[in-house]
């Protein structure tokens, strides 16, 4: 709690000291992403999650191991994950630390659209849009179009989508569930 009657100067301070370590420890956690994406990954090609629990139904298969309270991640988020670190890091050459100043969530919304033409300007712009804008790039990259008013004033063409629904929770799948379990 800020302590009444400082000065303006002062309080400037001690918000400036607290942004300067959210900015840190989101660094930390953007690049502790990267790497779980990497380790992710390998667990995941060399079926290393049947090792940590042999018999255990836990460990039978990577999503399963997933939510095992040990790593406890979402399947969409992990597969996300070891798609960025796939992409940015095997498939683009950067190392782990050039990618600590971006969300692994704006990384994730320019995959549909990064090529090897555009990675160094679509990394960039994870730094200086918001998620929104950057969303509206993408948009602009996959349909051709080449500004904001293009996109505004397109006519869409809507295609039925199916999924698949839990008639208990409501939670949806795009993928076909296992044996009536979410997958």
């Amino acid at each position: 709690m800020i302590k009444k009657g400082i000065s303006l100067s002062e309080k400037y301070r001690i918000a400036k000291r607290s942004e300067d370590i959210i900015r840190e420890y989101s660094k930390v956690a953007s690049i502790s992403f990267i790497y779980i994406g990497k380790e992710l990954k390998k667990i995941k090609d060399d079926k290393l999650y049947k090792y940590l629990g042999e018999g255990s139904p836990e460990y039978e298969s990577f999503e399963n191991y997933l939510s095992s309270p040990n790593i406890n991640i979402d399947l969409r988020k992990a597969y996300y994950l070891i798609k960025i670190y796939d992409t940015f890091v095997l498939k683009f050459g950067y190392k782990p630390e050039e990618l600590s100043e971006m969300n692994w969530t704006a990384l994730r919304s320019i995959l549909p659209c990064v090529t090897k033409d555009n990675v160094a300007n679509m990394i960039e712009k994870t730094k200086l849009l918001t998620r929104s804008h950057l969303e509206q790039e993408v948009k602009l990259l996959k349909t051709g179009m080449t500004s904001m008013d293009d996109l505004d004033q397109h006519k869409h063409s809507w295609v039925k989508c199916v999924f698949w629904k839990c008639t208990e929770c409501g939670e949806r799948s795009n993928v076909e569930p296992k044996d009536g379990e979410m997958v």
